[in-house]
């Protein structure tokens, strides 16, 4: 069984933004010591009538020249670069682990309940195979079955916890990065794309029935194997259900 302890550690990626508040305290507060409050990039106004008779070109301008310093004071500022060096870690622990576990674990189980249904559809080109192979295997599909939704479930809460963290940044810092971070980082990560994964989910669904069906019809109990299939399950399933089955094993 797949252990899904690599997500993203959130409680420290929390901690690096209250790191970054605090650092945005103190520089605000020396700012204000030095130059009278005037935030970099922001034109003061020494009266009412000066503000009011500015133009449309000036105020677009003036917000130019506010996001280049707030663009300016994240790129230098250390509580920001540790943060973000914090976010890509983490990114790239989640896309190991998932590589990881459909490549190296899920596959070869994939692959050896192949290998199975082969020898049950040619029984005469093996050996004698137990009566109750056919319960045995369905019950292995299941097994990798349910393991391929618990990391699909894995993949969707990785993809949603970045999301997360990058827009509580965004709003406590007044920056902008989530949606850039997102598409150039995030996105290419493996659990953001998981065709083989889907791909194996369609392949063992097609499996299950197939062996179902190689089943002696006065098969009786099958151990739990196909006692799940009632609920003709679909991928969006709660993973942590002990009856779901592949879809399309409804009639069961």
């Amino acid at each position: 069984m797949i252990q899904l302890s690599r997500t993203a550690n959130y409680k420290l990626l929390k901690k690096k933004i209250k790191d970054i508040m605090e650092e945005q305290s103190a520089d605000g507060e020396s700012g204000q010591s030095s130059s009278g409050g005037a935030a970099p990039g922001v034109a003061s106004s020494s009266s009412s009538s000066s503000s009011s008779s500015s133009s449309a070109a000036d105020s677009a301008a003036t917000d130019e020249a506010g996001r280049g310093a707030s663009s300016s004071r994240m790129q230098s500022s250390a509580a920001e670069k540790a943060f973000f060096k914090s976010v890509h870690q983490e990114v790239r622990k989640s896309s190991e682990f998932f590589t990881m576990a459909v490549e190296r674990q899920c596959t070869g189980r994939r692959d050896r309940v192949r290998e199975g249904l082969r020898q049950l559809q040619a029984p005469y080109e093996e050996a004698a195979l137990p009566d109750d192979a056919a319960t045995f295997l369905l019950a292995a599909c299941l097994e990798v079955y349910k393991e391929l939704i618990m990391l699909e479930n894995f993949a969707i809460m990785c993809h949603t916890a970045f999301s997360k963290i990058l827009k509580k940044h965004d709003k406590r810092t007044g920056y902008t990065t989530r949606e850039a971070f997102m598409a150039r980082v995030v996105a290419n990560a493996s659990f953001a794309r998981y065709p083989n994964l889907k791909q194996m989910l369609a392949e063992l669904e097609q499996m299950y029935l197939q062996i179902l069906a190689l089943q002696p019809a006065s098969g009786g109990d099958t151990g739990g194997a196909a006692a799940g299939p009632d609920g003709g399950s679909s991928n969006n399933n709660n993973s942590n259900s002990s009856s779901s089955a592949p879809p399309g094993a409804g009639s069961v």
